[in-house]
């Protein structure tokens, strides 16, 4: 590869990293083709990327940036799988292809301004996504509200029950005294 190349490949990591808030290192030993195409094919589907990357590369581009504590992870067959959007989809993606496969296995990640342990990426694979937490959160918080509308329409429905019943005594009571029912 020469230099030009070289800057090439910089320049697209640069950029492909730049706006990503999300990235796992990962380490590849004896994956066959057809088993990268699959987690190719598995982390873009949660809007997310995979990239094989060369260290001496890498380590320029991380040094300066925010990523630059992942430095230290990268070391042998390194591939990055980074994102722009919710880490949890990602994470669930690689840890069930590392219990199938394996040949790939996370040495770490930098999620949200830190770096997370490859037990930590476990951990953030077995949270629900970002949507489902959400929705549990407002249905946490609508609850009160909800059980407040109900006690103050109680007196308004026993008020309209009591009515009705009224009304259906006064209508038994008038049938039984030999009145025609009205219409």
């Amino acid at each position: 590869m020469n230099k030009q190349e070289k800057n090439q490949e910089m320049e697209a990591l640069r950029e492909a990293l730049k706006g990503a808030p999300t990235t796992f290192v990962l380490t590849y030993r004896g994956l066959t083709v057809n088993q990268v195409s699959s987690l190719r094919k598995k982390v873009r589907a949660t809007a997310s990327r995979y990239r094989v990357v060369k260290n001496r590369l890498a380590l320029r581009v991380l040094k300066g940036t925010p990523l630059a504590p992942l430095s230290e992870h990268f070391r042998g067959a390194t591939a990055i799988a980074y994102s722009e959007r919710d880490p949890a989809p990602l994470a669930k993606v690689l840890e069930e292809f590392t219990k199938d496969n394996q040949g790939l296995a996370i040495k770490a990640g930098f999620v949200d301004g830190r770096v997370i342990a490859a037990q930590d990426v476990k951990a953030l694979a077995s949270l629900p996504s970002r949507e489902v937490l959400v929705t549990r959160l407002l249905a946490i918080l609508n609850a009160p509200m909800t059980r407040l509308v109900t006690v103050l329409k109680g007196p308004a429905r026993s008020l309209v029950q009591a009515m009705d019943q009224i009304a259906k005594q006064k209508e038994a009571h008038g049938r039984s005294a030999g009145e025609p029912p009205q219409s």
